[in-house]
């Protein structure tokens, strides 16, 4: 038991987490398409499955985690059951990206899929 507590610890502590914000001239629903298209394709093995929702103000974007007991302590409250989301909220003619992932080890094509699509160059997809 105490080697599958340390075990879990090293990986958390590996794939850590992180929070970002970012802010885009686009309104909320073309970030949130080209965030979902994106992440659609990220997957190594066929499309990673991305949950896209119209919320209060603008859109959630998130990619299915496989629930575990444990996930809203370690995710956090807000969407237990999600690695990977963002919030889209739209801010005058723009929008604010608040963007989450946890337990990821490799999250770079995530990354730059979020900063890409709050571009205002037309989100090259």
């Amino acid at each position: 038991m105490k080697q599958a507590i340390m075990a879990l610890i090293a990986i958390f502590a590996v794939a850590g987490c992180s929070t970002q914000m970012y802010k885009s001239s686009n309104p909320s629903q073309m970030v949130a398409q080209c965030i979902a298209e994106k992440w659609e394709r990220v997957g190594m093995a066929g499309k990673v499955p991305v949950s896209i929702d119209k919320i209060e103000n603008g859109y959630f974007v998130g990619v299915e985690l496989h629930p575990m007991p444990f996930s809203p302590c370690i995710l956090g409250l807000k969407h237990p059951f999600y690695a990977v989301w963002a919030e889209i909220k739209d801010d005058g003619p723009g929008s604010v990206t608040e963007y989450k992932w946890a337990l990821q080890i490799v999250h770079e094509k995530l990354d730059k899929a979020v900063m890409e699509c709050q571009q205002t160059s037309n989100n090259q997809r």
